[in-house]
């Protein structure tokens, strides 16, 4: 896992030294080529309720931000691609650390008062949209997926197990 191949972004983080070139850590292969890309695969799909992408970001005091990161899509089992992340939500980044940490809550509206904290569909994949014109080596150290082996969803605040069809007969309360 030392050669800052695709390979490296898997795991747990283990980048040593914050803001430091680090071969533990995924980087493109040429920097200031505009937006390049890293697809991972997960071995146990999930319905994804959110992301953690564990940056070592070797300039974080960009105008950026800090997060190379200029999208994030989810694939699912059935090769649905869903949009998680993407240029305006990354520009509402208000503080950076180092390392940094990009968390990507899931959230959709699935009708008036019905919503779901996780994709409506099991994902296998995350493809990460890196732009390599961020200052410095911006470097993808760890990516956690975190889901649900089971859907699940609220509807006007009571949580509901089943897939919602749009006809609330489909679905039954969670006992909590």
């Amino acid at each position: 896992k030392d050669d800052q191949s695709p390979y490296a972004a898997t795991g747990e983080p283990d980048v040593e030294v914050c803001g430091e070139d680090d071969l533990r850590a995924w980087v493109a292969i040429k920097e200031n080529v505009g937006v390049q890309w890293i697809e991972l695969f997960y071995e146990n799909p999930v319905y994804l309720s959110e992301v953690n992408v564990h940056e070592n970001p070797v300039n974080f005091e960009s105008d950026l931000k800090g997060s190379a990161i200029y999208k994030i899509s989810a694939i699912a089992e059935n090769d649905l691609v869903l949009v998680i992340f993407d240029e305006e939500e990354r520009d509402s980044i208000k503080e950076v650390q180092c390392p940094a940490i990009l968390n990507v809550p899931v959230s959709y509206e699935l009708a008036p008062g019905i919503s779901s904290k996780m994709t409506s569909e099991k994902i296998v994949s995350l493809l990460l949209f890196v732009n390599t014109t961020v200052p410095g080596w911006n470097q993808i150290d760890a990516v956690e997926m975190i889901g649900y082996e089971n859907y699940w969803h609220t509807n006007n605040g009571t949580v509901v197990s089943g897939t919602y069809t749009g006809n609330e007969e489909n679905i039954s309360e969670i006992n909590s």
